[in-house]
């Protein structure tokens, strides 16, 4: 929330759009790091303060908080629309994301349930960050370094399953692992 005062406070600094590129990429990292944390402790937690029925949440943790990460990213990247108070692509891409995610709710929820509601949000915000994205640096061009934190995402997955293969299911000994 605090995103956007600032965005417009620095506008008439020449270093704007490097700070934007740098804002993202920090954003990517701690986001990464909170999702990593969340989905790999996640499942101790519940397991500790919850009923044995909710320990099914378990395996959509991570699709959730990655849905989340790329959704804050959508923040970071539509700096350009609002920069050039061109809001009126933001709504179209939101009512197009309303589609696709009802799209791949109908076909992914029959068959994979939360799960599949899970990876229909990871879809639908990562096609509009990059729609806003890629609108965002048609009207206002910002360098962001998108395979630098696409590759801060993937180390971040690659953790996680990691994390999730190695580690023993008992509590005590999947702690010490993770």
């Amino acid at each position: 929330l605090a995103w956007f005062p600032y965005l417009f406070s620095i506008l008439n600094d020449p270093d704007h759009p490097k700070i934007c590129a740098r804002v993202l990429e920090y954003y990517a990292l701690l986001a990464s790091s909170l999702v990593l944390v969340l989905s790999l402790f996640g499942g101790d937690v519940i397991r500790l303060i919850s009923d044995p029925s909710y320990l099914g949440a378990e395996s959509v943790i991570y699709w959730i908080g990655l849905g989340c990460l790329l959704r804050g990213m959508t923040f970071v990247t539509v700096a350009g629309i609002n920069i050039r108070q061109k809001t009126h692509y933001s709504a179209v891409v939101y009512v197009a994301g309303v589609a696709v995610n009802l799209v791949l709710l109908r076909v992914l929820v029959p068959r994979y349930g939360t799960l599949g509601a899970a990876i229909a949000m990871v879809v639908t915000h990562l096609a509009m960050t990059s729609a806003m994205g890629w609108i965002a640096q048609r009207l206002y061009p910002i360098p962001y370094r998108p395979l630098r934190v696409g590759l801060v995402i993937a180390l971040m997955s690659a953790l996680y399953f990691t994390g999730r293969a190695v580690a023993p299911s008992a509590l005590l000994p999947g702690l010490a692992v993770k």
